[in-house]
């Protein structure tokens, strides 16, 4: 049986803001689009009425879509389930700005790749030609680092049921809906952080990279080694923002504690002052 043609394209890399009306028009240059799928701000499927126009639309790879500063990237959005029974792998904690090329090179060093599929800045799904080769990823490549890059990674083998449209459209919203609330002070409900109620004199820095599981006890006594903690505010399972009773500490923790280890964590951690308004 013949392979069904791909009408679908996964573009990412538009202005966040940017409306489904306006890719829909950018990418109707290449033919008729029939559907237009936001995934979280930065990244959404086109769907074209013939297999014709999403081949067409690889040609505005590195367009811009008008009113925006920055260009698209468009690849053919191929099946997620495609490749043999066992042969994903999840990588997940390479450095934002990592390539196609970068992420391609490291990962072929445990065999042939049939298909990579972005899933945000930091992570991808790569599918091998064999699930052997899946098996040898994870062995080989777990907690290794990229050429270039400065985090490890982590290379996890997926069954057949996984799907990273799930991760798309879930935790890019998640992730920056509560950024703002904790880390920019805006925004209501629950675990939000106003900076109008900070102590005064007070100061914060967004903290990130931390393991999984690291608790709120061991978050605290590490970032106390800078001063006396306010409280802290959870971003997600791997970042927060934490709060001084004194600016003073803030910079401190911004000048001892970036790229240090919390505990047993196995990863360093990012520690950025965010300025007082």
């Amino acid at each position: 049986m013949a392979e069904e043609p791909c009408h679908r394209v996964y573009v990412r890399g538009f202005d966040f803001g940017t409306s489904e009306d306006a890719l829909r028009d950018h990418f109707s240059q290449a033919g008729p689009v029939t559907s237009v799928e936001l995934w979280g701000r930065g990244a959404a499927a086109v769907t074209f009425a013939a297999a014709e126009g999403a081949q067409a639309s690889l040609n505005l790879h590195r367009s811009i879509v008008p009113g925006n500063k920055r260009f698209v990237e468009v690849k053919l959005d191929d099946d997620p389930t495609a490749g043999k029974p066992g042969s994903k792998v999840l990588v997940r904690g390479f450095d934002f700005g990592t390539t196609d090329e970068q992420l391609k090179a490291h990962c072929s060093k445990a065999g042939t790749i049939a298909n990579l599929q972005w899933i945000s800045k930091g992570s991808a799904l790569v599918t091998y030609s064999s699930a052997q080769e899946a098996e040898n990823a994870a062995a080989l490549l777990n907690k290794s680092t990229i050429e270039g890059n400065q985090r490890f990674i982590d290379v996890m083998q997926k069954d057949d049921n996984f799907d990273p449209r799930r991760m798309m459209m879930g935790m890019p919203m998640f992730w920056y809906a509560n950024f703002a609330r904790a880390y920019w002070g805006k925004g209501k409900g629950k675990g939000k952080s106003d900076k109008k109620e900070d102590p005064p004199g007070s100061g914060r820095v967004f903290v990130r990279g931390f393991d999984f599981g690291t608790t709120d006890e061991q978050l605290i006594a590490h970032m106390s080694q800078a001063g006396e903690i306010a409280t802290v505010h959870w971003v997600s399972k791997g970042s927060a923002v934490v709060i001084y009773k004194e600016a003073a500490c803030a910079a401190q923790a911004v000048a001892t504690l970036q790229k240090s280890v919390i505990g047993t964590n196995t990863r360093y951690i990012d520690v950025v002052l965010k300025e007082s308004e």
